[in-house]
């Protein structure tokens, strides 16, 4: 909020009377806000609606801010274009970066974030670039609103350079998963590796069922949640210990022993690996509070 100091004071009842951000029947339609609004993002917007609602006091702000202005609309302004084009491209940055403080954030909502942020950096570093105008001293020089503003800006590229490959940006968005690149997180690696090898180890058992059953049809199938039951040709002659699990006109399916115990220690590690996958949401968003 603004400091009492550097703004008019102006109770709920002189803004319906003024009619600057609602009208007296309660509607928007002739309002002060509604006639001088021109912000092109929600978080703007809102800004905006406090600054009309809280005008600033101080002849000497309001110069600045007026020179602010003449910059900007002043002929074949590149900073105008620059940051017009830039910031027409951002989601609501204020209420996603609270839900991601909140831990409630989607994956997908995440991505936009960051992709919001690097058009920050991409636009500011396009605006540093022509700041010509912004230099001149009839303008105010690094002392004007503008110069102040970029010159206070955090250098995003650190941060944002950690966040371009740590995770898989398709998946997040379609998927809704967080799933991190080899490197970011060891308890990740580990649990997608202890899954690939019991993967490996099934496809191994099914290789040597088919060589000495004699039959290459031999297959896995999953039916509803009794997943790698081994299916077997009717003719086929399987071993006693075999358990028949579900049966059609021409197939027979089986558990035994060894496939057991390999689809326990996959349902196991996929368990543990699922925990993992939740946790790192967590991870990444305290990552994000950090940077």
């Amino acid at each position: 909020p603004l400091p009492f100091s550097s703004a008019l004071i102006l109770d709920g009842q002189t803004l319906i009377n003024l009619e600057i951000a609602n009208t007296v029947d309660g509607g928007t339609k002739g309002t002060l806000f509604q006639l001088v609004n021109r912000c092109i993002t929600p978080f703007g917007k809102r800004l905006f609606r406090q600054w009309v609602c809280h005008p600033l006091s101080k002849a000497q702000q309001i110069s600045e801010r007026l020179d602010a202005v003449d910059v900007l609309l002043s002929p074949g302004c590149e900073l105008r274009e620059h940051f017009l084009s830039g910031m027409a491209k951002l989601p609501d940055l204020e209420r996603l970066v609270s839900q991601i403080h909140a831990g409630s954030c989607k994956a997908h909502d995440f991505v936009r974030v960051l992709e919001g942020f690097e058009q920050i950096e991409y636009t500011t570093s396009l605006m540093r670039a022509s700041n010509g105008d912004i230099l001149d001293p009839g303008n105010g020089g690094n002392d004007g609103i503008i110069g102040r503003l970029l010159a206070s800006m955090p250098n995003l590229s650190e941060p944002l350079n950690y966040w371009k490959g740590a995770f898989n940006r398709d998946q997040a968005r379609e998927e809704g998963l967080f799933i991190p690149s080899r490197g970011v997180d060891d308890n990740f690696d580990s649990g997608y590796g202890t899954i690939s090898r019991v993967e490996a180890d099934l496809q191994a058992l099914l290789a040597r069922q088919q060589r000495e059953l004699r039959n290459r049809n031999i297959k896995f199938a999953d039916i509803s949640k009794e997943i790698y039951q081994l299916e077997v040709p009717g003719t086929v002659k399987v071993p006693k210990d075999w358990r028949q699990i579900s049966a059609t006109a021409s197939v027979k399916r089986y558990y035994f022993k060894e496939l057991d115990s390999l689809i326990r220690g996959l349902q196991e590690a996929e368990e543990t690996h699922s925990q993992t996958i939740r946790s790192i949401t967590s991870s990444f968003y305290e990552r994000f509070d950090k940077d």
